[in-house]
């Protein structure tokens, strides 16, 4: 089972921290005046530029749990606005493979699952992983290694 329900509160409060922050210092910067506020105008340009390079990485909730006949994935978003529940549900006899796609320089790393129908292979749609640190990648391929067909 991996499961990283606490990282993901940590990204959470990150952007909202990060969105607060590119707020405030913009909205002081316009109610001063902007021509003496380069250092907050700075920082709000940093602020903003973690806020969208936190986006691109697309950090997300990643839950993965197999039993006896199925493998059970959850995924969401940890952003305060923008959060989207999904999972679903992959019988064992049906799972074939999957796969690791890296993109962004290597930063952001999102996997696919494919599992067998009567149509042929599906694949299932790509969770991003780049919350996951190095154990619990490697703990996600072993599980998968073994399970695959």
């Amino acid at each position: 089972m991996i499961d990283i329900s606490l990282r993901a509160s940590k990204i959470k409060m990150f952007f909202a921290i990060t969105f607060a922050i590119f707020i405030f210092t913009l909205g002081y910067s316009i109610f001063d005046g902007i021509e003496y506020n380069t250092i907050t105008l700075i920082v709000s340009g940093i602020a903003l530029l973690i806020y969208i390079s936190l986006h691109i990485l697309k950090l997300n909730y990643f839950y993965l749990q197999n039993d006896i006949k199925n493998i059970n994935i959850r995924f969401y978003n940890p952003h305060p606005f923008f959060r989207n529940y999904k999972q679903f549900q992959i019988p064992i006899s049906y799972f074939v493979d999957y796969k690791i796609e890296k993109s962004f320089f290597g930063y952001r790393q999102q996997i696919v699952f494919k599992a067998k129908t009567k149509k042929g292979i599906t694949d299932y749609p790509r969770i991003s992983i780049s919350a996951l640190n190095k154990a619990e990648k490697s703990q996600l391929i072993s599980i998968l290694n073994k399970l695959k067909k």
